[in-house]
């Protein structure tokens, strides 16, 4: 339980944090300044960093330090490729971002799930290895 919780409140936290640092950003005018933060650049880190939140939890652990059920890395496989499409797309649209570019977002991150190679993975992880395994362990009983 405490597993589902840390994986709920950090996201969440971490959105938080990144909208208050972009709604309150300040922009500089001294020779060491940092430029503004935009509302395209929170919403590309963020999209990064919950990819890489749901990548270690696709490889079985978090940080090494907590490990997650090995039934999680299917559904955060496909989180992760979904994400991976909204991401690519956001980084390299174009400025301002319009309803066109939240719609192509998440074409692109559909067509990374049934466009790529995850689907022919799905097929022959699930249908292909058992049927060549049930076949192995038929030629192998006496």
């Amino acid at each position: 339980m405490r597993i589902r919780l840390l994986l709920w409140t950090a996201p969440l936290v971490l959105c938080v944090t990144f909208a208050a640092a972009a709604a309150y950003a300040q922009t500089g005018d001294g020779p060491g300044s940092l430029p503004p933060v935009s509302i395209p650049i929170a919403v590309t880190t963020l999209v990064s960093l919950l990819l890489g939140v749901i990548n270690m939890i696709a490889q079985g652990s978090i940080l090494n330090l907590v490990t997650v059920p090995k039934t999680w890395a299917g559904p955060a496989t496909v989180m992760a490729t979904f994400f991976t499409g909204v991401g690519s797309f956001l980084a390299s649209a174009a400025q301002p971002w319009t309803g066109s570019t939240a719609f192509y977002a998440l074409a692109f991150g559909l067509f990374g799930i049934f466009g790529g190679g995850l689907p022919a993975f799905a097929l022959h992880t699930h249908t292909t290895l058992p049927r060549m395994l049930r076949a192995a362990r038929m030629a192998a009983k006496p």
